[in-house]
């Protein structure tokens, strides 16, 4: 039988009552992760979704703060911009912001391909320096 794994969500440790609502405060579910992994749950992290010009100020200290928490893995994936989620996400934003969102997925759903190789390499960067792995480990 193949042990459970628990994967925590997170936007932003900086801003989760703009971004998330009213999910439970992030130290608080980073105390969960925590607590799961000390008692044999492989736990981790989501960085879903990675949301541009937002993420990026504050992308170190997300990812010291996890390693710290003893995240065993991050999974990160891009915001996407479909249909009325476009229109519904972007009126939310300030109208700096909305220009460079404008700009950044142009036509597509996805933010352009250069943001996203630069982005997901500094992602990479620092989770190898912290040593945190990019993809659910193995578990037996």
């Amino acid at each position: 039988m193949r042990e459970p794994i628990v994967t925590f969500t997170l936007i932003t440790l900086k801003h989760p009552t703009v971004y998330e609502g009213k999910a439970p405060h992030p130290v608080k579910r980073l105390e969960a992760m925590m607590k799961l992994n000390q008692n044999g749950v492989t736990s981790g992290v989501a960085l879903i979704p990675v949301l541009p010009y937002i993420i990026e100020d504050e992308l170190e200290e997300l990812l010291k703060t996890i390693k710290r928490y003893n995240a065993r893995y991050l999974l990160y994936r891009f915001l996407e911009l479909k249909g009325e989620q476009r229109r519904i996400f972007l009126s939310k934003l300030d109208e700096n912001l909305q220009e460079k969102y404008h700009e950044l997925y142009r036509e597509s759903f996805l933010p352009a391909n250069c943001y996203q190789r630069d982005t997901s390499n500094l992602i990479e960067e620092i989770c190898r320096g912290y040593d945190i792995e990019t993809s659910i480990p193995s578990v037996s």
